[in-house]
Parts: C-alpha cells; sequence; structure tokens
C-alpha cells in the first residue's frame, strides 16, 4: 500500500429487529404497528411501557410527540381506536364497584404524571417550578415517588397540552448534535382511571390497574462528543450514559424472565431511572417496545451501530447482530482537517502552539514553561496563575489566556462545520 493511502471498509450490519422503518416512515406508520397493540392492553386493563432510546438528536422526542398524540386519542373516552377492549374493562370495574359500593354509575377517565431524572434527582414537570422529588420503598420492597402530582383529563386537546406545558420545563443544552439536546429521562404516566358518579362511594377513586407509560431517554453520547464540554457538562453526560446502562440491563433480563429462557433479579434498583419504572418491571402482565432512533449520516454511525445492538440485545428476535465488511474505494469528497482542541494537545503540541499563537508573541516564555504541561494542565491554568507561575506581566498573562480560549472556539467551531459537511454529503448522496 502506498503512503498515505487508508484501506476502507464498508461495515454492514445485519440485525432481526421486530420492525424496521425509513426515513421517510411517518409517527403513524411506527404507531399502527408498535403502539397501538401497547395502548389495546392498556384500554383492556393492562400495563404498557414503551422506551425511546437512541443517539442525541436522531428524533426520539418528535418521535414521542407523535406517540403521545395517538395515546390521547386512543385512551380517552372520546377516542374509539380501542373502544372494544375499552368498553370490556369499564365494564369489569362497573361490576366490582357494584360489589363494593352497591352499583351505580361511574365516571372514566386519564390521570397524567410526568416528570424528569437527572442523575440521582427526580424532578415534577406538572408544577411549574419542577418540585424536587423523593423516592422510597414501602415494607414490600415497592418503589414510591413521594410528592408527583397528577392531573385528570377528559379531553385529549386537554391532556395534548399540559403534555406540551411539562415539555417545555425539561432540561435542555446545546450540544455539537442538537442545539435543544434533551439532558434529562422524560418519564410520562398515564393511568385509565374511574370513579363512582354517585352513591356511598362518589368521587372516590379506584385503585388504577390500567397504566401507559412512556419513557424518552436523554440522548446517548461518545467521549468524543463531550471533548469540548466543559466539567458539569461532561459529569452530565457520564451520568446519562451510566443511568442508560443501568436501564439496559434491566430490559434485557425483563426480556429473559419473560421468555422463560430464565428466572434471574432485575436490579432497577441501582438508578433513579429505573427505580421509577420499578412498576414496569414488577407487573406480571406489563407489555414493552424498546424503539431506536438511528441517523443516516455517516458521521453519527458509530452511534448508530451502538443503538442498534443495544435494541437487539435487549428484544430482537434473534438477539445478536451480523456485520460484513466490503471494501470500498472512495466515501466521499475529501474534508477540510479537524481543528484540535487545546485540552487534546501533547506536550509537543502545547509548545508549538505557545510558539506560534499571535505570531510567535510568546515564544519567550517557552524556556520557563514546564516540559510536562499538556493541554489539560494549560486549559486548567487561570491568567493570575500564568502570571505567577511563569513570571510574567497580567498583560501578557491575560492575553494567553484570551487567545486560548479563542482556540478552543475555533476548534470547536472546526468540528462542528465537519459534522455539517458530512451530514450535507449524505443528504446529497440519499436524496
Amino acid at each position: 500500500m502506498s503512503p498515505g493511502v487508508a484501506a476502507v471498509h464498508h461495515a454492514r450490519l445485519g440485525a432481526g429487529v421486530g420492525l424496521a422503518l425509513g426515513e421517510s416512515s411517518t409517527n403513524g406508520e411506527l404507531c399502527a404497528s408498535a403502539i397501538v397493540p401497547l395502548l389495546e392492553h392498556v384500554a383492556a386493563g393492562g400495563a404498557s411501557t414503551a422506551f425511546m432510546y437512541g443517539q442525541t438528536g436522531s428524533g426520539k422526542t418528535h418521535t414521542m410527540a407523535g406517540i403521545e398524540q395517538v395515546a390521547a386519542a386512543t385512551l380517552l373516552p372520546a377516542g374509539c381506536a380501542a373502544a372494544s377492549a375499552r368498553l370490556q374493562y369499564f365494564e369489569a370495574q362497573r361490576a366490582e364497584a357494584r360489589e363494593a359500593c352497591g352499583g351505580g354509575p361511574l365516571e372514566l377517565s386519564l390521570s397524567l404524571a410526568r416528570a424528569q431524572v437527572r442523575g440521582d434527582r427526580c424532578v415534577d414537570l406538572l408544577v411549574e417550578r419542577g418540585k424536587e422529588l423523593m423516592l422510597a420503598n414501602d415494607a414490600s420492597g415497592v418503589t414510591h415517588v413521594l410528592g408527583l402530582s397528577s392531573a385528570d383529563f377528559t379531553s385529549s386537546s386537554e391532556l395534548l397540552a399540559a403534555l406540551a406545558t411539562a415539555k417545555s420545563r425539561r432540561a435542555t443544552h446545546a450540544t455539537g448534535a442538537n442545539a435543544v439536546s434533551s439532558r434529562s429521562h422524560a418519564v410520562c404516566t398515564i393511568e385509565l382511571c374511574s370513579s363512582a358518579a354517585d352513591g356511598p362511594c362518589a368521587g372516590k377513586r379506584r385503585p388504577p390497574a390500567a397504566v401507559l407509560t412512556l419513557v424518552d431517554c436523554a440522548g446517548s453520547e461518545r467521549k468524543e462528543d463531550s471533548a469540548t464540554h466543559n466539567s458539569d457538562r461532561r459529569k452530565e453526560g457520564a451520568e446519562i450514559n451510566a443511568s442508560l446502562h443501568v436501564l439496559q440491563e434491566c430490559m434485557r433480563q425483563w426480556v429473559a424472565t419473560e421468555a422463560g429462557r430464565q428466572q434471574v433479579h432485575i436490579p432497577f434498583r441501582q438508578s433513579a431511572l429505573t427505580r421509577v419504572l420499578a412498576n414496569s418491571f414488577t407487573r406480571s402482565d406489563t407489555r414493552m417496545a424498546v424503539i431506536g432512533t438511528v441517523s443516516p449520516a455517516s458521521t453519527d454511525a458509530e452511534h448508530s451501530l451502538a443503538t442498534l445492538r443495544v435494541v437487539c440485545q435487549i428484544g430482537a428476535e434473534s438477539g445478536v447482530t451480523r456485520e460484513t465488511r466490503q471494501a470500498v474505494k472512495s466515501v466521499g469528497p475529501p474534508l477540510e482537517p479537524v481543528r484540535p482542541s487545546p485540552k487534546t494537545y501533547d506536550v509537543a503540541a502545547v509548545r508549538g502552539w505557545l510558539a506560534r499563537a499571535c505570531s510567535g508573541a510568546f515564544a519567550p516564555l517557552l524556556p520557563v514553561v514546564s516540559p510536562s504541561l499538556d493541554g489539560r494542565g494549560l486549559m486548567k491554568l487561570s491568567a493570575k496563575q500564568m502570571a505567577s507561575i511563569w513570571g510574567v506581566s497580567e498583560e501578557i498573562a491575560n492575553a494567553i489566556f484570551s487567545e486560548l480560549r479563542a482556540e478552543a472556539r475555533r476548534a470547536e467551531e472546526s468540528q462542528k462545520a465537519r459534522r455539517a459537511g458530512m451530514r450535507a454529503h449524505e443528504r446529497k448522496k440519499f436524496g
């Protein structure tokens, strides 16, 4: 092979998932195949849970919004999509109420609760300022979210308005892949409730049995994605990935138990997210769907492969993925090299930058700069520390500090431009 020439291979991943939809598919197609069966199960008195899993910016929250619209139209009394199953459940509730309270008409409504989970914190999204909640286990080991508010609805428009308001309170931050990336897990619980309209039990709600849980997971990130983030954002990303790992393991064990392959312990107590979802893992009549969202862009291939592997390990028909490789001659037009972030500089790169920056204005400092100083250490120094350690004036130290931050911004813009260029090429390539 000639110098400067790289061998490129095209990897193809095969996965036996239950349903695969392309980028031109609609939320309606997804819901008809994967969500409506879950809603019918809830309408008949069961418990269903749907998860959105994937990379940040791949469309999880958008898809979940479509699922919420279908759920509101299907489960509310005004809806008709699951009317037959709901009627049977309604009649069963009435029969039980007749025995307990001597009969009488029942009123049917939906109760909504919505919370976000960030690390170990759980926050109520139905209240304006986001009250922080506590998780506690009762004597039987069942997890309860203490203080979580709920609201009853009898029309889909009211329910969707409440969901939109709660969504606006969810924590978001800009990332390299998404300007409004969700940085928390959103858990929406919709219960089909009934209460006596009159008689001795008037106004008393019966314990809900029919429950729909919708989980919009925060976007997973690679280490490379957080290279330009500050310490708070990096810590946040690590917490998200850790909770997603626990969720993945809980779901894998749940699938193994449901399939009868083995009776295993489901470790839902290992993270706040899975503790909130404990009911989904412990009810014997729970049905689940895992929806993985992937990006068609080649820059996101690593993320897409990781998402497919997770989805397949959790609940794919075969439980495995198959990968083949094919040599290719070209992967597209040449792109400008990415400018490295100062945080990634090694010792030689730090000294090279000091020699070149501002037309060599900082080069006289090289003899006093520690020979072991790398980019991470350099970025941690304040202007005052530079002046003290290197024995320079505050003016020079401030100039170095400012130029270093400017270089970090240029590196971040370079990385964003590279990703945008590759995405543009992919859109052009696939039409």
